[in-house]
């Protein structure tokens, strides 16, 4: 392919484009998987450096979904916690890693990943663009990651957030201004999450007639299972035929039992260890309820949606971008519990308008979080990034990032059915 409008007919030369993660599970490694689908048939080179210690099950069918599509993959001894010893092991062999992929933009996602690729890309002798996504910024776990956080913005050309909401928050807390940073919202694969029969679901997992409600999640602080008691406490003493259900575990799991336990509930709310499949839980369920702190997207309760399952969801950075229009009725404010009883109440209690706004909220995914969509937003940052820094530059070319860098759609591959 020629570019036209050079003269001496300089191919086009495809972006190379490295992603850092550390946290290889969960909702940035769902974000990732997005990411997989999102550039097939784009003429772009990707590589992937992550993390091992925390990764879940999705890893390697990942790792080799990605290279059978061309991308080079390098595992880095990351770790969630702070030590300096192995930080600095790992942001050198992130040094590495960037002198043998040679990338015209390193995206780095989530905080960990973000501190050591950034550092990493500030000190090679030519630095690749850098682009940062909090998944959920930790500045709210103290002072010191606010101040790791404005070091590291200085060295950042663009901020990705996965919703408005996390863009307002990135804003906020004055870490960029607002021409730097970015939305792309992940996508859901509506052929994978698609409506299922309740009657099938209930006989496969043995479940009986009473009304349901399903949580999922990791046991966490951030998920706030101690609200999920209290509001199933609330909810149980209108109905006392409910039953909920925890699918997930974590770190807090010991304590959520005896909250259980103490409030009453222990057979009235049930746990599930963590699957990777959720499907028959979901399909089983009458309502979907989300009590979580804070999310960067919130992917169980957009795929609830998906799935026909009205939910009820905390008023929280991420998920309102997806309880969104008329669903916003459904959500309540974190601590609310008499709110958010009263609103599985009413749904549990109204079949029809339970299935109304199940249809609504498969809707509204379909509309909002298509493949297609992502693919179209990740293009537009990273060909604006490469633009903005081209204008900036006296030279004819970035060093790692050639003038004619640029984005080549080579085929466009069948979207999920919401494109």
């Amino acid at each position: 392919m020629r570019n036209p409008g050079n003269a001496s007919h300089t191919p086009v030369r495809p972006i190379h484009a490295l992603h850092v993660l550390e946290a290889t599970a969960g909702g940035t490694m769902r974000f990732m998987e997005n990411i997989a689908d999102a550039t097939e048939g784009i003429n772009v080179v990707c590589g992937f450096a992550y993390g091992t210690s925390r990764a879940d099950s999705r890893l390697e069918p990942f790792l080799k979904r990605i290279r059978e599509r061309g991308w080079e993959t390098f595992p880095i001894d990351m770790r969630r916690e702070i030590n300096l010893l192995k930080d600095f092991a790992s942001l050198q062999q992130l040094r590495r890693v960037l002198r043998t992929f040679s990338p015209d933009i390193i995206h780095c996602h989530s905080s960990k990943a973000g501190a050591l690729g950034r550092a990493a890309a500030m000190l090679q002798a030519t630095s690749p663009l850098r682009i940062y996504s909090p998944h959920a910024l930790a500045v709210p776990l103290g002072d010191k990651y606010l101040a790791i956080e404005k070091l590291l913005s200085r060295h950042t050309e663009r901020f990705i957030a996965v919703s408005e909401s996390e863009r307002k928050q990135i804003l906020d807390f004055s870490l960029a201004e607002s021409p730097r940073v970015d939305v792309i919202y992940p996508s859901i694969d509506f052929e994978h999450f698609k409506p299922a029969s309740r009657e099938e679901a209930r006989r496969v997992l043995g479940l009986g007639d009473n009304p349901t409600v399903v949580s999922i999640g990791r046991l966490t602080a951030q998920k706030d299972p101690d609200s999920f008691v209290a509001i199933m406490k609330r909810l149980h003493a209108r109905r006392p035929d409910v039953r909920g259900i925890w699918v997930g575990s974590g770190e807090d799991e010991k304590r959520f039992h005896e909250k259980v336990a103490a409030a009453g509930l222990s057979d009235v709310i049930s746990t599930v260890s963590w699957l990777h499949d959720v499907r028959t839980h979901i399909a089983a369920a009458d309502v979907f309820l989300s009590t979580s702190r804070f999310e960067s997207f919130g992917y169980v309760t957009a795929e609830a949606l998906a799935m026909h399952l009205p939910a009820v969801a905390s008023d929280v950075t991420g998920t309102r971008d997806i309880m969104r229009d008329e669903l916003q009725e459904w959500l309540f404010k974190p601590g609310d519990y008499d709110r958010a009883a009263d609103l599985l109440f009413r749904l549990i209690d109204d079949g029809e308008l339970a299935a109304k706004v199940g249809q609504l909220g498969r809707q509204l995914m379909m509309r909002c979080f298509s493949t297609e969509r992502m693919r179209d937003s990740l293009i537009k940052v990273y060909t604006s990034v490469l633009s903005t820094a081209r204008r900036k530059s006296p030279f004819p070319s970035l060093g790692t990032v050639a003038a004619n860098a640029e984005f080549v759609r080579n085929r466009r591959p069948q979207d999920d059915v919401a494109a």
